[in-house]
């Protein structure tokens, strides 16, 4: 999604973000049709050295409800990191909305963020796919 406050490009099986400063958007969304139980999002998030960081923020919701089963944050340090959340999709919530949340810090530059092998995986099963294609 691009705007103002936000753009974010999806190439090579990554998704980079750039954020304006002190603003804050949705970067980008994506449903899914899950069965219930316990899952787990990666990725390996990097940052340009010369730039601020932008903060990141999953937001899961049953799409039907809007019942919120993850709000958390992706906290990048220096180098490229692999980081993991992890939902619970619970029995009666069919479809998922998945919402990653960009701000930028307070800079007169924009605010950016590079993820990397974003992928969903099933606890106690194989990779379900990549979030970003």
């Amino acid at each position: 999604e691009d705007d103002e406050a936000v753009a974010a490009e999806v190439g090579q099986g990554a998704l980079s973000l750039r954020v304006a400063p002190e603003r804050a958007a949705l970067a980008a969304e994506r449903v899914t049709l899950l069965a219930p139980g316990a899952y787990a999002l990666t990725a390996r998030v990097a940052y340009d050295a010369a730039a601020p960081r932008a903060r990141l923020t999953w937001r899961v919701s049953c799409l039907a409800t809007g019942r919120s089963l993850l709000e958390a944050g992706f906290h990048g340090s220096g180098a490229p990191a692999e980081q993991g959340l992890m939902v619970t999709i619970p029995p009666g919530c069919a479809a998922q909305r998945w919402e990653l949340h960009a701000a930028g810090e307070v800079s007169q530059l924009a605010s950016q963020a590079r993820l990397m092998n974003l992928s969903l995986t099933r606890r106690g099963g194989g990779v379900i796919g990549s979030l970003v294609q």
